[in-house]
């Protein structure tokens, strides 16, 4: 009988959400960089099964977010979003926080500038990983970031737990040299595998409400 490594895929969604517009805007590609939406509406599930060699099974894809405080359009898509990703089988969505108004001081001009910033994430993200490594929750895992903060609980897996494998799952024209050196192996999410992986135009929640796709996401 084939052995079946449980894998848990765990999602920096504000990495991942960027790294998809600074791959649509790269010169290294020749996409049309107004149309960097229309990869939004993403099944992670679909997404996550995508990464799987036949001797690994899905335990749980882990997807770590914050919900936005501005504008209202923002707000009502992501929520929408969200609220679909909630009706998926095996996806569990951990929050962080979104704090408006950090002060950010310019190093060129010296003026300070007040910004909009996502925070915990990484937090929320290294716990779980490193927990769910310890107590043995995973045989394998996919990491999906571009983000070098994460390379301490890499190699603590790396070094502690060899026999746990983690894969690192870099969007196109967004690679970490950083990342890579400590897991098991890397690959690249390509355009055409986001496009493969779009939610339905319309999704019907298990209690009736009907939830379209953003037309700002098309």
């Amino acid at each position: 009988m084939l052995t079946r490594y449980r894998t848990i895929v765990y999602i920096d969604g504000y990495n991942l959400y960027n790294n998809i517009r600074r791959m649509y805007k790269s010169h290294d590609t020749s996409y049309d960089p107004e149309r960097w939406r229309e990869v939004l509406w993403l099944d992670l599930v679909k997404l996550s099964e995508s990464f799987l060699n036949p001797t690994q099974e899905l335990a749980v894809v882990k997807y770590f977010t914050a919900r936005v405080t501005s504008p209202r359009s923002k707000m009502e898509r992501q929520n929408d979003y969200l609220d679909v990703l909630c009706s998926l089988p095996k996806l569990k969505i951990i929050e962080g926080k979104y704090h408006d108004n950090n002060p950010v001081i310019c190093q060129h001009c010296g003026k300070t500038f007040f910004v909009s910033k996502e925070k915990q994430t990484d937090v929320n993200l290294t716990t779980e990983l490193l927990v769910d490594a310890v107590e043995n929750r995973f045989d394998s895992a996919y990491l999906v970031t571009a983000d070098s903060d994460y390379r301490a609980p890499l190699e603590y897996i790396k070094n502690r737990l060899p026999e746990k494998r983690v894969y690192m799952e870099f969007v196109e024209t967004n690679f970490s040299n950083i990342l890579a050196r400590s897991a098991y192996r890397t690959y690249i999410i390509k355009r055409a595998r986001l496009l493969d992986c779009q939610l339905p135009e319309t999704v019907t929640l298990p209690n009736g409400y009907r939830i379209n796709r953003p037309a700002k996401w098309k």
